[in-house]
This record gives structure tokens, C-alpha cells and sequence, in this order.
């Protein structure tokens, strides 16, 4: 079920998604996709700027990725 999230200057979007979902690959981009009319809150680097009045964002349902496979090496 998405719910909202009050912001907090100088937070990161992305340990908002860890701590929010447990993982930040991919719910980044989702949260930000879901938030796109207030991708001015956040930087470059995804740290959100000093804002005049308290602000939320949405946080979408997000399934939890796949694991990552480890690679196999060609060579030895």
C-alpha cells in the first residue's frame, strides 16, 4: 500500500528508500517517477534542499528485486 513520507532537510532519497524498503535498487527511480512534480525538492545527488514548508512524497508499492547473480569468470 504507498503511503506518504514527510521529508526532512538533508535527507537522501536513497536511504530513505533503504530504510522505507529495505533495498534502493530500483525503488529510487520508482519513488522519483512517483514524485516527478517534486523532483525540485532533491539535488543532483538525491539530498533533499532546504524547503520553506514541510513537504511528502509518495512512496509507491515496490516489489522487492530479484537477487543479483554472481558472474562467472570466463577466465582463469
Amino acid at each position: 500500500m504507498a503511503k506518504t513520507y514527510d521529508l526532512k532537510e538533508g535527507e537522501e532519497i536513497d536511504i530513505i528508500c533503504l530504510e522505507q524498503y529495505g533495498f534502493s535498487r530500483g525503488a529510487v527511480e520508482a519513488v522519483l517517477m512517483a514524485n516527478i512534480e517534486k523532483i525540485s525538492l532533491f539535488d543532483n545527488l538525491g539530498h533533499v534542499l532546504p524547503m520553506r514548508s514541510p513537504q511528502s512524497i509518495l512512496l509507491p508499492d515496490i516489489e522487492k528485486p530479484s537477487p543479483i547473480e554472481r558472474t562467472r569468470r570466463l577466465f582463469t
